[in-house]
């Protein structure tokens, strides 16, 4: 998935439908590098269980074990960003 973080548009959020049981990760790649990005995940019914703030300049990863069922992410940013999402169920 690519998509861009804009003014007036400062969080994008996705869902993920797991089926069995597994490590899930989401990796989110941004350009600039410099700029602010978080990403969190959070549980069918909104209840927040990751997040990452941090990390390489242009990247950020939450990974989880993850049980059947619909999980959300939110990409969030401070100035406007062009991002790609890869997501990975194993």
């Amino acid at each position: 998935v690519k998509d861009t973080l804009g003014e007036g548009d400062r969080s994008d959020w996705r869902y993920v439908k797991v089926e069995a049981s597994g490590n899930m990760t989401f990796t989110v790649r941004y350009s600039p590098p410099g700029a602010s990005v978080a990403i969190s995940v959070a549980d069918s019914k909104g209840k927040p269980l990751h997040q990452a703030a941090q990390g390489k300049p242009g990247v950020r990863t939450v990974s989880l074990f993850a049980n059947p069922g619909i999980y959300y992410l939110e990409v969030a940013g401070e100035e406007p960003v062009q991002y790609s999402l890869e997501i990975k169920v194993e």
